[in-house]
Order: structure tokens, then C-alpha cells, then sequence
């Protein structure tokens, strides 16, 4: 009987592994399969461009600097920032409604257009003066721009003169002008006396599909050319039919988002106080991979330091530039450390929970773990897997881009500016480990271990456990589809699939193989492009992103060899986890020195708060120089129905939709007035070239047509009852007459004596800019009002907008604010807006730290639980009064382009579920704050005391 015994067993285990040998062996033979077709396919299945370029970023950077000398701009000790920059609007039109991608491939062979260009920017700090050059792929100069301070002076030129400058210059760079029909000149007298032209060329012979039109623009500052750029005037009807387009992508990926955070977030928070009661938490190596990871991608960020400076404000000091950057990406990466800690803090937590047989995750790593069978073929898995992924992405879009015309935009597979990073392999590791990691733990960790769980609690565990499986499959497919995709929908059936495939493999196994799966697939997508160039030194940094990949099985072997093989055992698994509970022993009560305040103390603060009240009064200015708002939105209406009227304008309530706002006086006008003429200086100018506070009262449309939804009326109301400015801004394709510049002036002129009051004989002029719209030439005069303005600097100026034969907007007096002074007043403002971003990054910070610490601390206990209740309902209600009392400041800003049921809902949404976060974590804030043990020996709270302390303060700010 042993004997048969032992030769079934033999028998059965031999059955055994030949089946493993063929799963195996099926699943190897697939991977390469699947990995074969993939690599085949690719360019069949994905837009891919083919851009030839032949210069790297020196060589950019050399042609750029001779090219800025050769034009007299000396760049001697100034920076270089160099971006290899593609047009993204030409192309969208192009691949939408302009022919295609075939036309798209066209243009980077053909000379009308340069979508590709390399952009090499010079600057130096706190120098107005910078100077830009765009060079095509192959090194050929194509356009340049030269930053000249207003304020320089220069010879100038005459308007014939400055057109036979402009001739000159094409020929040098072999422009054909001649095939070029001048379609806009203007001029322009900056506060320096010098006057600067404009010419616009079109190309009258060819167009980009219907209505891209090829244009040139030459800039002639003084008597120097000082831009030469080549654009392609795409159409406002294409970007406003864009827009609505990519609302129905922003509208999926904002319900994915709602979704994400009632079910993700919500079932995760409650999770994660399942977890904290029962003393489950592992928060060690959580906050260990949560802040390397955030350490990674902090180290990516300033891995791109090098294109950072295209953003460089010249304005701002050098110092506090590197400030402003290095500061965001440690506080980016202190909310990204946090986040991440808590995902992986609940997601094994509840795994643990929920899933017995999986082996632990933070030790699938350790030695005796990582050198089982189990983990070796959960990794393999996890790499195999990928070429599966990849074939089958592959398949998916060459079927919808072959039959059902999917669209996604067209890009090349080579980009320059992966090497302008410091370490060009850090990257695609970085984006990868975030998001195979954090994605997995988030989209499948929480809700499948949560819906077993729940089946376990409630009974039939499948049908949870299935229902969720088909909801974050959705979820993580609709957080997905902000991309730049068509049908809207599209990323979420080309992502349903895989995530099911995701969420088999945690069932099965854990998070270990879909986490490498993720990460694997990722960096393959995002590499790609180092992978495709031939630069010197480029195959280095292609080597350390295969052997950074391989990094899972470098580790397994590594404890094989050291340790050997293992097998799994009981103490490696979930089920067998014992929990710590700490033991809390209760310190003996001592009398508080701090907790009673002195007779004297009482008295000295309450004495201290009347002095600073004295000294608050006495130093705080009650008289307000800004003239009343004494109209109500209802008058503010019914004034700007009249305006409308007056002009012959009968708008439909049932199409036009009203919204108003009151908007304060120019803060940075009235800074500006206050510091160069006083008080007085400011009063003087109040009402003609400073307005005080207004409504504007705005009529747009929300359906129809979409091009025809840019016009819209603006309509400032001030006083009590007074138009000061009216707006009426017409859609791009609207026929009108095209006047003359002296007819247009003219128009102009009649409607300043009769509308305004002014002689154009006083007046200065100091532009005029024609802009030439499909179907008509829109006028904007602007002129210095040297009579009005009383202030030695700045100048006081007034505009007048004629469309067709309509005057289309004015502005009856603004304030020019002085280039330097500008400046100086942005480089003010950085500190400030940074601590401003530091204090509501700190309070969200605060407040994720506070909730977990009160339910760790068990503080929430000391408090019943309708009291927390009552408080969170407070809190919220509060902050669903805020929001419904905001709607019309909300309302004012919705975009006419996009559907308004999805922008309605975008601000409902987040707004209650901000409330919701609110509400949860301010009561225990509350409790936080509250030491039950000792409370009884302190003070009762005293509202003098208080009250004296702010007037301390108030004092001291004042």
C-alpha cells in the first residue's frame, strides 16, 4: 500500500509539472509572439511621423548665437535655453479638418511650414533685453525675435521705409516674399519716442485646408528688423469646435475622477479606520516607498533643469527663480510622498485583510521571500506579460484607426529634448515606478480587497468582488481619458480590458506582478524615444534603463545566490501576520505650571489689547478714495439691457445666458499711481484713467452653432447706473465692411466726441493695429490723453475698436504701467505668491496628518459621535452655502465653447467634494487639538482673553 501510495504521488507530481512546463511554455511562446507582432505593427497601428533632423542642441545653439550677431545682438555672457518645439495647434487642425495626417506628413517635406522647429532662447537676469531664434530640423534659420525695452530710443524709420527694410531682410533669408500679399500694417510710438512697424504677410495662392492661411510677420523696432515669424492663422471656428470637442473627453475624465474619490477615496479612508481600529497599519514601509518614490520624482524634476529657463521670467531675479522651481518640487513631491503612503499604507493593509494565501508585500523583497519559487514566477509574469500588453494595444488601434477611424495625433519617434536631461535614463523610471505603483495599489488594491471584505461581511464575496472588478476597470480607463484622443470614450475601452487583466493578476497574486507589469510597460512607452536617436552617448543611458528595469529580477537572483532556493512558508503570508497592538500606559496627572494664566497676566494682556486698539485706530485709514458701487446686480442689468437696446440689440432670453460679477479697482494700476503720485495723485485719476469697483454684466450663448458661440457682450456698469465701457466681441468668420484706416479713423473719432466727450485734435496717437478677419479688417486706434494725465510717469491712455463699420469695444482710460516698473513689481510678487501656496499646501497637509493621528491616538473616542456628526454637518452645509452663493462669480467664467452641463457639473462636483473633505477633517482637527487627560486643570476658556490677544495682533499688522 506505501508502495502504490508513493508511485500516485510520484505520478501526480509529474503531472504536475509537465502542466507547469506547458503553461509555461505557452506563455513564453506568447510573449515573443505578442512582442514579434507588436514590433511589427506598430507603425501600421500608431500615428507615427518620421522628422529628419539633423542638427543636435549645440549645433542649434551655434547657428542661433551667429544669427543673433550677425543682427547685431551681442549675447556675450548671457544664458542659453534650447527646446526642440512642435506646433500642436497646426497640427491638431491639420489632422481633424485639414486632410489628415497624410497632409500633416506632407507639410514637414514641403517649404510652406515648419511645425518642428528648434527654439534657442538667449537672456540674462533682470535684462529686459533677450533675443529668440527659430531654426528648422536640418539647422536652417526660420524666424527670430528681439526683446527691445520700450523704453530704448531709436532712429526712425518712415512706413516705406520700413517695407523696403522688410524686402531686404526676405531676400537674405530666402523668404519669396513676392508670392506674399501684405495683408496688416501697423505702428506703434513706444514711451521712448521710438516708432515701431508691423507688416503681415498671406499667402493668397494656398491655403491650409479651408481657412489656415500662411502668414509672415516682420517687426521693425526703430530701423532694425527685430522679428521675423512664420505662422500658420488657424481658424477660431477650428479652436472653438476643439474645445467642445475635448469637453467630452474633460467630462469623462472628470466623472472618473468623482468616481475615483466617492469609491477609491471614500472606501479607501474607510479602509483605512477599519484598519487604525484594529491597529493594521503598517505605516514604515509605506512612508519608506511613498517618499522614494516622491524622491524620484522630485530628482525628474530637476532633471529637467535645463528647459526649465524657457520659462525664465527675466524680470524675476536669478535666485529667485531657482527658488520659485526648487521650491515647488519639494513641496509637489511632500503632497506626492503623502498621498502615496496612505494609498500603500490601505492597500496592503487591506490586502492583508482580505487575501490570507498572498505572500506580504513588503517583504516580497526580503531574503529568504525573494529567493521562493513564487516570487521568481510572479516576476517573470510580470515582465512576460508586457509584450502580451503591448500586442494587444497594438491590435486595438490598428483596428478603430483601420475601421472606425479613431484619432489620435500623429508624433515621431525621436525627441532631441530627452537628452537635454541631465540623465536622460532618470525619467522614464521615475514616471513609471509612480505610476505602476500608486495606479495598481489605487485602482485594484483598495476596491477588490475592500469588495472581499465586504462579501466576507455581507455573504455572496463573488459577486462583490466581481462587481468591483468591472468598476475600477471603468474608473481607471475614465481617469485616463483627458488625453488628447477620439472618440472621447476611446481610452476607456482600449484600458477595460487590461485593467480586468490588472485586477486577475491581484486576485490571484498580489500587487507584485501587475505593479512590475505597469512599471515595465510604461517605460518602454516613454523611453521609446531614447531608443531612437544615434547621439553620442545616448547608448549608456539606453543600457542603464534595461538594467534600472531588470532591477526586480536583479534582486531575486541576487538572494537565490546568497541564500538558495526557498520555499514559501506559513509566517510569509498574509493570514499568518500577527498585529502588534501597542500598549498605552496612562501617565500619572501632574499639575500644569502652563495652564493657568496669572491675575497679572490677565490684566497686562487685557491692558496691551486696549493700546493696540489705540494704535490700530490711529493708524488705519476709514476714508475710502474708490468711488461707490451704489447699483444692485438688478440695476446693473437693466442699465446694460439699455446699452444694448441703444445699439440695436435684441437679445433672446431663451438663447442668451446673463451673468454678472463685480470686479475691484486695478490693484496694480492703483499701486502704481499711489507709489509715483500719492494719495492725491490717485484721487486725481479716479474716474477717468481708474475705474472703481464695477459690474460687468456678460451675454453668451451656450448652444447653437459653435463658432458663432465667441460672441459675446461684456458690459461695465459703475455708480449708479453709468455704461464705462462696452464690449461686443464678434466671432472671427462674422461678415462686415472693411473700411479703410482713414475710414475706420474716422468712426473712431466721431464716436470719442460723441460718446466720450473727447477732442482727438488733444490727443496723441499711439498705434494703430488692423487685424484682417476672414471676411472683414477689425481697427484698434489707441491714443495718449496727455491733457487728463497729470503723473510724470506712465502714460494715460484711451482705445477704440472698430469691427467692420460697428464700433466693437473702447475703453474710455487705462493706465499704461512703465515696462520697469512692471518688472520690479513681478519680481515683489513672487515671495508672496509663494508662502500664499506654502500656507495651503501646509494646511492640506495638516489636515490628512490630523485625521489620521486622532483615529491613531484614539482622540475621536473622547468625543461622542453625533457631536463629530453635528460638527461635519456644519462644516458642510457651510460649504454648500459657499457654493451656491459663488455660482454667479462661477457662472461669469464658463466657457461659451463648452457644453454647460459638464461645466455645471465640474464645479458641483468638486466643490461637494471638497466640502466632503472639509467636513471630515475639521471636526477632527477640533479634537486634535483638545488634551481630554488634563483639560480638567485648565482655565475655562475665557473670551477676554482671546479677544485681548487679537487686538494685539490687529495692533502690530497695523
Amino acid at each position: 500500500m506505501n508502495w502504490t501510495a508513493g508511485l500516485k504521488e510520484i505520478r501526480e507530481n509529474h503531472m504536475i509539472r509537465n502542466k507547469s512546463l506547458i503553461a509555461w511554455s505557452l506563455f513564453i511562446t506568447l510573449f515573443f509572439l505578442g512582442s514579434a507582432y507588436a514590433w511589427l505593427k506598430f507603425t501600421d497601428a500608431f500615428p507615427v511621423v518620421n522628422v529628419q533632423v539633423d542638427i543636435d542642441r549645440e549645433e542649434a545653439a551655434r547657428i542661433a548665437r551667429e544669427t543673433a550677431e550677425s543682427q547685431g545682438f551681442s549675447v556675450h555672457n548671457m544664458r542659453t535655453a534650447v527646446l526642440f518645439d512642435l506646433d500642436r495647434e497646426v497640427q491638431y487642425y491639420t489632422e481633424l479638418e485639414a486632410g489628415g495626417k497624410e497632409v500633416f506628413e506632407k507639410m514637414l517635406t514641403d517649404t510652406l511650414y515648419e511645425p518642428y522647429t528648434w527654439l534657442v532662447r538667449f537672456f540674462q537676469e533682470r535684462r529686459e533685453a533677450e533675443y529668440l531664434v527659430r531654426l528648422t530640423p536640418n539647422g536652417k534659420v526660420y524666424g527670430f525675435f528681439e526683446k527691445v525695452p520700450e523704453d530704448d530710443p531709436g532712429p526712425n524709420m518712415s512706413e516705406s521705409e520700413a517695407r523696403s527694410l522688410v524686402a531686404h531682410i526676405s531676400r537674405s533669408y530666402n523668404i519669396p516674399l513676392t508670392a506674399y500679399d501684405e495683408v496688416e500694417v501697423s505702428s506703434e510710438i513706444k514711451p521712448g519716442g521710438r516708432m515701431d512697424h508691423v507688416f503681415v504677410y498671406e499667402r493668397p495662392d494656398v491655403t491650409l485646408g479651408k481657412d489656415g492661411y500662411y502668414r509672415i510677420r516682420f517687426t521693425i523696432t526703430g530701423n532694425k528688423v527685430t522679428q521675423i515669424k512664420q505662422y500658420v492663422e488657424v481658424p477660431e471656428a477650428f479652436r472653438m469646435r476643439y474645445e467642445n470637442m475635448r469637453a467630452a473627453n474633460r467630462m469623462i475624465a472628470n466623472i472618473g475622477l468623482v468616481a475615483m474619490f466617492m469609491v477609491l477615496g471614500v472606501g479607501g479612508l474607510t479602509g483605512l479606520f477599519f484598519l487604525l481600529k484594529r491597529h493594521a497599519v503598517q505605516w514604515k514601509p509605506a512612508l519608506y516607498w511613498g517618499g522614494g518614490i516622491a524622491i524620484l520624482q522630485i530628482a525628474a524634476f530637476f532633471n529637467q533643469w535645463p528647459l526649465i529657463w524657457m520659462n525664465y521670467d527675466t524680470a524675476l531675479s536669478k535666485s529667485g527663480f531657482v527658488f520659485q522651481q526648487v521650491f515647488g518640487f519639494i513641496l509637489s513631491g511632500m503632497v506626492l510622498a503623502c498621498v502615496m503612503a496612505l494609498t500603500f499604507a490601505v492597500a496592503e493593509g487591506l490586502t492583508r485583510m482580505a487575501f490570507p494565501r498572498h505572500i506580504r508585500l513588503w517583504k516580497v523583497w526580503s531574503g529568504p521571500v525573494a529567493a521562493t519559487g513564487e516570487i521568481h514566477k510572479q516576476t517573470w509574469i510580470g515582465f512576460l506579460s508586457a509584450g502580451i500588453f503591448f500586442a494587444f494595444t497594438t491590435l486595438f488601434y490598428l483596428m478603430v484607426s483601420r475601421y472606425w477611424n479613431w484619432w489620435s495625433p500623429a508624433s515621431p519617434l525621436y525627441d532631441p529634448n530627452i537628452l537635454a536631461h541631465i540623465l536622460p535614463w532618470l525619467n522614464p523610471l521615475a514616471i513609471s515606478l509612480q505610476a505602476g505603483f500608486w495606479e495598481e495599489a489605487l485602482f485594484r488594491a483598495i476596491p477588490l480587497a475592500g469588495a472581499a471584505l465586504l462579501g466576507e461581511r455581507f455573504g455572496r464575496k463573488k459577486w462583490w468582488i466581481g462587481a468591483a472588478l468591472v468598476i475600477q476597470a471603468l474608473i481607471f480607463g475614465a481617469a485616463h481619458a483627458s488625453y488628447a484622443n477620439q472618440p472621447a470614450f476611446a481610452r476607456v475601452v482600449e484600458l477595460f480590458i487590461p485593467s480586468l487583466a490588472f485586477g486577475f493578476l491581484y486576485l490571484h497574486f498580489g500587487l507584485l506582478p501587475g505593479v512590475i507589469l505597469h512599471f515595465v510597460y510604461d517605460v518602454v512607452w516613454i523611453s521609446l524615444p531614447l531608443f531612437n536617436t544615434s547621439a553620442p552617448g545616448s547608448g549608456i543611458h539606453r543600457i542603464l534603463v534595461i538594467l534600472l528595469t531588470l532591477f526586480p529580477l536583479w534582486i531575486i537572483y541576487f538572494h537565490r545566490l546568497k541564500l538558495g532556493k526557498q520555499e514559501i512558508k506559513a509566517s510569509f503570508l498574509n493570514g499568518n501576520h500577527v498585529v502588534k497592538i501597542p500598549k498605552i500606559e496612562k501617565s500619572p496627572e501632574l499639575p500644569l505650571k502652563t495652564g493657568r494664566i496669572t491675575p497679572m497676566a490677565r490684566g497686562f494682556l487685557f491692558l496691551s489689547g486696549l493700546l493696540f486698539l489705540v494704535i490700530w485706530y490711529h493708524h488705519t485709514s476709514f476714508e475710502n478714495e474708490d468711488p461707490g458701487l451704489w447699483a444692485g446686480r438688478a440695476k446693473a442689468r437693466m442699465a446694460s439691457e439699455a446699452a444694448l437696446a441703444e445699439r440695436g440689440f435684441e437679445l433672446a432670453d431663451s438663447v442668451w445666458r446673463v451673468s454678472e460679477r463685480v470686479v475691484k479697482p486695478q490693484e496694480r494700476e492703483g499701486r502704481f499711481v499711489r507709489q509715483s503720485g500719492g494719495e492725491t495723485g490717485y484721487r486725481q485719476l479716479m474716474g477717468t484713467f481708474l475705474s472703481g469697483p464695477a459690474w460687468i454684466v456678460r451675454y453668451a450663448r451656450f448652444s447653437g452653432d459653435v463658432p458663432e458661440r465667441a460672441e459675446e457682450f461684456r458690459i461695465h456698469v459703475v455708480g449708479d447706473g453709468e455704461i464705462r465701457r462696452f464690449i461686443h466681441r464678434l466671432p472671427e468668420a462674422r461678415p462686415a465692411p472693411s473700411l479703410s484706416e482713414e475710414d475706420a479713423e474716422k468712426t473712431a473719432h466721431a464716436f470719442l466726441r460723441a460718446r466720450l466727450g473727447l477732442d482727438p485734435r488733444f490727443l496723441k496717437k499711439i498705434s494703430v493695429t488692423p487685424q484682417k478677419m476672414p471676411n472683414r479688417t477689425d481697427w484698434t486706434f489707441t491714443w495718449a490723453d496727455t491733457m487728463r494725465y497729470l503723473l510724470n510717469t506712465g502714460e494715460g491712455r484711451v482705445s477704440v475698436t472698430v469691427s467692420g463699420n460697428e464700433i466693437s469695444q473702447y475703453n474710455p482710460g487705462y493706465i499704461h504701467v512703465p515696462e520697469k516698473w512692471d518688472r520690479d513689481e513681478r519680481n515683489r510678487e513672487t515671495l508672496r505668491n509663494l508662502i500664499q501656496i506654502l500656507s495651503v499646501v501646509l494646511l492640506i497637509i495638516f489636515l490628512m496628518v490630523t485625521a489620521v493621528s486622532s483615529y491613531q491616538s484614539d482622540q475621536h473616542e473622547h468625543v461622542a459621535q453625533k457631536n463629530r456628526i453635528l460638527l461635519g454637518g456644519i462644516v458642510f452645509f457651510a460649504g454648500l452655502f459657499h457654493l451656491w452663493n459663488t455660482w454667479p462669480v462661477a457662472h461669469f467664467g464658463l466657457n461659451p465653447a463648452e457644453p454647460l452641463q459638464g461645466q455645471i457639473f465640474r464645479w458641483v462636483a468638486f466643490g461637494v467634494i471638497r466640502n466632503l473633505v472639509l467636513a471630515f477633517c475639521l471636526p477632527l482637527f477640533f479634537l486634535l487639538i483638545r488634551d481630554f487627560e488634563s483639560d480638567h486643570m485648565r482655565d475655562k476658556p475665557s473670551m477676554w482673553i482671546g479677544f485681548s490677544a487679537g487686538l494685539c495682533g490687529l495692533g502690530i499688522l497695523a
